[in-house]
């Protein structure tokens, strides 16, 4: 019998799952045996070197062995025989009957039963994964100018849940919590959502809700109008203060701009026109501040950031910031 590499398989899977989000990465990659990260892409955008991180998400260990193990099933339904010890519990071996419409048998197949998780459940499953790979950063490769992260939902968890209540449940206080602590440039959850294939830039989104927030909830209190400088400069400091601190800011005379994840808001100064721009991988944050510290030196009615912090703990936005992955 020849021996499974285990290997390479996994390496097989990472790279699908970049092509889902990167299409053209696989002939910019510079090596497949690549660790910390999992890949470094050159060339892809522009003469930027960045890493991609890919992680598989799964509700717990055992059905991550159940997937990736051959013939795991058919020991378990057929003689019981466990991997480990944990599976004991998670793992239940049964049979299920299918009936016709006159309630009578007409298949009786074998199966592996698991107990889901809640949405919550899983959604923490979410943070500590990103969490836990946040932790691994500083031993990542440094020719990268910058890393993303790449979580592919194993469990299609997602794909019953409608992108209005998942944006709802994904961005909680303590979740966006995570993602403004993580030093990954972009965060892409990618899987079945809303029974389409499809991923989610978690950093984008997070940023392109709370400017909508922020325009609905601040503009109808200027009475007196406001300019667009001390608009976008108001912005900044109240998204600073209320989970962007680690947003970016390039500042010149004639224009500002406000990037986060991999999407990018600026203002023309002079004409007073606005672009967001997604993806913005070329952009380079070092030579950038951070939102944090234009906040410290920017005056701002903390009343302001309270009144913000409160709309949007009770209105959520929602809109279809998700793409289908390539094929």
């Amino acid at each position: 019998m020849v021996p499974i590499n285990y290997q390479a398989r996994k390496k097989t899977r990472e790279l699908e799952i970049v092509k889902m989000v990167y299409p053209d990465a696989e002939k910019y990659i510079k090596s497949i045996d690549q660790e910390q990260p999992d890949f470094l892409v050159a060339g892809l955008q522009k003469k930027v070197v960045f890493g991609v991180e890919v992680t598989e998400l799964y509700q717990n260990e055992s059905s991550a062995r159940l997937k990736h193990i051959p013939g795991y099933v058919d020991a378990l339904v057929e003689r019981r025989e466990y991997q480990h010890k944990d599976d004991v519990n998670k793992l239940k071996p049964d049979e299920f009957e299918i009936l016709d419409e006159a309630g009578n048998v007409k298949h009786t197949l074998k199966g592996v039963m698991q107990t889901l998780p809640s949405l919550t459940e899983y959604l923490r499953l979410l943070e500590e994964t990103i969490t836990e790979k946040t932790k691994k950063l500083s031993q990542y490769a440094p020719e990268a100018q910058y890393h993303v992260l790449l979580i592919y939902d194993m469990e299609a968890f997602f794909g019953g849940v409608p992108l209005t209540d998942l944006y709802a449940a994904m961005f909680s206080p303590e979740i966006e919590q995570v993602l403004d602590r993580s030093r990954f440039r972009e965060i892409y959850l990618v899987g079945q959502m809303d029974q389409q294939d499809r991923y989610i830039p978690l950093k984008s989104y997070q940023l392109y809700a709370a400017l909508q927030q922020f325009e609905q909830f601040f503009l109808p209190t200027c009475t007196d109008g406001i300019s667009v400088r001390k608009y976008i400069e108001t912005t900044i400091a109240v998204l600073a203060q209320t989970g962007f601190g680690n947003a970016c800011i390039h500042q010149a005379e004639n224009f500002i701009s406000l990037s986060y994840g991999d999407l990018s808001m600026k203002i023309d100064l002079v004409d007073q026109s606005g672009s967001v721009f997604f993806p913005t991988q070329y952009l380079d944050y070092s030579d950038g501040s951070k939102a944090a510290a234009f906040a410290a030196s920017y005056p701002v009615d903390q009343t302001v950031v309270e009144g913000f912090r409160q709309y949007r703990t009770n209105y959520s936005f929602h809109s279809t910031f998700a793409f289908p992955w390539s094929k």
